[in-house]
């Protein structure tokens, strides 16, 4: 029997043990993800589940479909709000009124959450799981940047439940056709309306920007509608997805019927997901991946540690989770990209990017092994490019030239070993701004490179931790410009390592260059020893 305390208002709440696990159901329009809800609320196994649920268009469709589905009468539902007939079969489903899950406001998003646990408070019984089900154009790292806001706050929301793991559907038939497109959202009347608040500028955002977050922001991966296509083709698709996200579990399935067991996690304190993290953990954790792979590929072959690009992969193979943790403390210089992550520190030293955060998937190790085959026989690899010295503006221009990104007739290098790259991400130290951490991305035909915070070498030491620098951080202090570097993993298919390694050479200060940058622009700092974590 539930036990119920009275709150200041006289009101009942049910008491809890632990927090109620939500999770976050991602995936492009048209990808499953309601079918896949209705199955959930279907479940034989008597879970209680309840439900947020929201679309971008003027009516709520993912809700009229759940709402249909739920009718225990069969009839019509013309209701288009939460207090109409979508709660017959589960009364415990709520539209999120006010546009995408990922654009509204906090408060928005928390009184839903209210309002669920209100249904639990006035029954006297808790939910097993929340799911909240975003719409096809939400960004899931705004979602979860929303929740980690709300922890920060100490909302009192937070006492209660928590983002626990983050799912996405994939539409396996049209993955790869909407990856190659160079359509901006704003330009698809298919995927809604973009006029209301804070909107606007994802009408900007290439749908390939998209596509590629739902797939890395996230903990299982669910390859919906495989019975669309053959066997060749998922391979291709399952390995793609598992190279742009190492440590997801990737489940195909048809009609959106996956077992609510692997979607449905139960409360873990201890257990590190997607939704704990960060873009610096994600980007790190592609990068430790890669630098795996090399390994297992030299050991494979008998080759040696060394490839001959100072990349040294075998020094720091676990290394790189947390780079970037000191632009959590920093955020008021780049508010839009790391206010959120500072609270997880102190979960981050169990993580150290194994990549494998689903143990109880016993055939983990098989699973590896395929793979590895599928890779070989696709092709389709991974590789760390890195430097400890700055780009040079203008070669760097020219290098971005070989990616498949622009449309202007002319601004294409053609002859490129870049051309084979799909997706590359990471970490760059650049000529204009030498001081200032920049986060390179490129996704099929998109590319962008913005700014994320100030390295630690470039901060006071004023203001760096005074009960010393975490092992994360200090392994990351190399040379005259402690963490200053490049370190960017390149996803392909048939790629050249080396012509692209070359290439990305050329495009770094040569030696005279970086001699007067150290003598005029930026002397190196004086760093102390932080070895061992200690300042």
């Amino acid at each position: 029997m539930s036990k119920r305390k009275d709150t200041d208002d006289s009101s009942p709440q049910v008491i809890q043990d632990n927090p109620i696990p939500v999770t976050l159901l991602s995936g492009f329009l048209g990808a499953g993800k309601t079918t896949m809800l209705k199955h959930i609320l279907e479940n034989k196994a008597g879970l209680k589940v309840g439900c947020v649920v929201n679309d971008v268009a003027s009516v709520n469709i993912d809700a009229k479909l759940v709402r249909n589905q739920a009718s225990t009468d069969g009839g019509d539902d013309d209701g288009d709000g939460p207090n109409s007939d979508l709660f017959k079969l589960n009364p415990d489903t709520i539209e999120l009124q006010n546009g995408c899950v990922c654009c509204s406001v906090s408060e928005e998003l928390a009184g839903t959450l209210f309002n669920l646990l209100q249904i639990c408070d006035e029954r006297g019984d808790l939910y097993d799981f929340i799911v909240v089900e975003s719409s096809g154009v939400a960004e899931p790292s705004q979602v979860r940047n929303t929740f980690q806001d709300l922890e920060d706050e100490m909302h009192p929301l937070m006492e209660r439940i928590t983002l626990n793991n983050m799912v996405t559907v994939l539409d396996s038939r049209d993955f790869m056709k909407q990856y190659n497109t160079r359509d901006k959202m704003g330009s698809r009347p298919d995927l809604g309306s973009f006029r209301e608040a804070g909107a606007a500028e994802a009408s900007y955002t290439p749908v390939v920007n998209l596509l590629v977050e739902q797939v890395e922001v996230a903990d299982v991966i669910v390859c919906n509608k495989t019975d669309l296509i053959n066997d060749e083709k998922l391979s291709l698709l399952k390995t793609l997805v598992a190279t742009m996200n190492s440590s997801a579990q990737i489940i195909p399935a048809s009609f959106g019927n996956v077992p609510t067991e692997k979607i449905l996690v139960r409360f873990d304190p201890h257990a590190v997901t997607v939704a704990h993290q960060g873009i610096e953990e994600e980007v790190k954790a592609a990068i430790g991946h890669a630098k795996r792979q090399k390994l297992d590929h030299q050991h494979k072959h008998g080759g040696t540690n060394e490839d001959g690009h100072g990349h040294g992969d075998h020094k720091h193979d676990h290394k790189h989770d947390h780079d970037h943790k000191h632009d959590h403390k920093h955020d008021h210089d780049h508010k839009h990209d790391h206010k959120h992550d500072h609270k997880h520190d102190h979960k981050h030293d169990h993580k150290h990017d194994h990549g494998h955060v689903h143990d109880e998937n016993c055939s983990h190790d098989h699973e590896h092994g395929k793979e590895a085959r599928h890779k070989d026989r696709f092709g389709i690899a991974s590789f760390v490019f890195s430097a400890r010295r700055p780009f040079n503006h203008a070669r760097l221009s020219e290098a971005i030239k070989g990616l498949n990104v622009s449309t202007v007739e002319g601004e294409q290098d053609l002859t490129s070993p870049l051309r084979t790259v799909v997706r590359s991400k990471g970490f760059v130290w650049y000529e204009l701004k030498p001081k200032t951490c920049y986060y390179w991305s490129h996704a099929g035909g998109s590319f962008e490179m913005r700014a994320t915070g100030q390295w630690w070498a470039a901060i006071d030491q004023s203001q760096w931790p005074t009960a010393g620098m975490p092992d994360f951080v200090a392994e990351d202090m190399s040379g005259e410009y402690g963490d200053c570097r490049q370190e960017i993993v390149f996803i392909g298919v048939g790629m050249d390592e080396d012509a692209i390694t070359k290439r990305m050479n050329v495009a770094l200060m040569d030696d005279k260059e970086f001699d007067e940058f150290k003598k005029t622009t930026w002397p190196a700092p004086t760093l102390p020893d932080i070895g061992n974590g200690q300042v």
